[in-house]
């Protein structure tokens, strides 16, 4: 198999986040789905985030994850 992709061209690499949040409340959602966009990440499914690997993306999928990580954390103290 090899890393070719159309007509010769070397094969686009992607990475992938994998990010499940809570529905309510939707606003925190909506911040994290935001900056995807902003980043130009591609939704494969409502959990499933695609962007083109560069040498800036691994930090940047790494930011969302730690603000999503503070957001499910003030959800959970909010809920109590």
């Amino acid at each position: 198999m090899t890393n070719a992709g159309i007509r010769g061209q070397p094969a686009a690499r992607w990475l992938l986040l994998i990010l499940q949040l809570p529905a309510q409340p939707s606003c925190r959602r909506v911040k994290i789905w935001r900056r995807l966009q902003a980043l130009g990440a591609a939704a494969a499914t409502d959990a499933l985030d695609a962007l083109q690997a560069s040498d800036q993306t691994p930090g940047r999928f790494l930011a969302i994850h730690v603000s999503a990580k503070r957001l499910l954390m003030a959800n959970r103290n909010v809920s109590r």
